[in-house]
């Protein structure tokens, strides 16, 4: 028996856990509990390692969950009514839904699905972000309502912040003189070290626990100045977009590229810090598994 852990959800490291992966939540969600982010932090890595265990087999083991959270403090532990898991011959109306219209997930493809890979879809239902990746991840192919495979680019909600800088300096960014080439590296590890920490840093989202984080960069040398965008999409463990989080990461992206060519342009301005609606147009490589955080 294994754990399955998947790419979208970023890098995570087994001998740590320092968060809970989705099959961590599928095993609590289907016994009733919930755990608080102090309440993960706070079970022992081995009890950890069994929710994860649970959370990645056919059928979650209640009992087996139960004795895993023996150890867990009581203050930091919720219980309520048990999740049903996803049925095997009906696509949730969320997912389907959340692939917009006239396109969904043939229920044949759906009903081939893993338990595990059906409840992350249901739960991812209100993220379409993650969703897609998540379908693209597992094989899912989507369909059009002409029974054809749908071939579309994803729209949705991303933080957005511009860093405007003379051309020079943006050219500089890429090249081999500044830090080896790793600038955009350096920048990217800031803004993810900043949507990490959102919940120590933000009051209003104490008890948020950060999940999949994506965070990248597109420069446009044809205006003057120079602009390089940054773009971060940032969820909760949950799978709920987190918008507080993604702003924070592309902000701290933004000043860390301020700050690396303040030496060329100490004149670089930060602009236009917004979570908008838009297309993500900085490449599906660039999250945080490209830099091995």
């Amino acid at each position: 028996m294994t754990i399955i852990l998947y790419d979208f959800e970023g890098q995570l490291d087994l001998a740590t856990l320092e968060r809970p992966p989705v099959c961590a939540l599928r095993a609590l969600r289907v016994s009733g509990f919930l755990l608080t982010r102090e309440g993960w932090a706070l079970t022992p890595h081995e009890q950890r390692l069994k929710l994860c265990l649970a959370g990645s087999q056919p059928e979650v083991d209640v009992a087996s969950v139960s004795a895993a959270l023996k150890y867990t403090s009581p203050r930091e532990l919720k219980m309520f009514s048990r999740l049903n898991e996803p049925a095997k011959d009906v696509v949730p109306e969320a997912v389907q839904g959340a692939l917009g219209p006239g396109r969904s997930v043939p229920v044949p493809v759906w009903a081939g699905l893993r338990p595990l890979d059906r409840h992350v879809l249901a739960m991812l239902g209100s993220n379409t972000r993650l969703l897609w990746r998540a379908l693209d991840e597992m094989g899912a192919s989507i369909q059009t309502a002409s029974g054809h495979p749908a071939h579309v680019s994803w729209t949705g909600e991303v933080a957005h912040v511009e860093v405007h800088m003379r051309v020079e300096a943006a050219r500089k960014l890429l090249s081999m003189s500044l830090h080896s080439g790793h600038a955009l590296v350096l920048a990217r590890a800031s803004g993810i070290r900043a949507a990490r920490r959102a919940a120590e840093l933000m009051d209003l989202h104490a008890h948020v626990i950060t999940g999949p984080v994506e965070l990248g960069f597109r420069t446009d040398y044809d205006s003057l100045p120079a602009c390089v965008l940054c773009q971060a999409h940032v969820s909760a463990v949950d799978g709920e977009f987190f918008p507080a989080g993604s702003l924070l990461a592309a902000v701290a992206a933004a000043a860390a590229l301020a700050d690396l060519v303040r030496e060329t342009d100490p004149a670089a301005v930060i602009q236009k810090g917004r979570i908008v609606k838009g297309p993500w147009l900085v490449g599906d490589d660039e999250d945080e598994t490209t830099i091995g955080m």
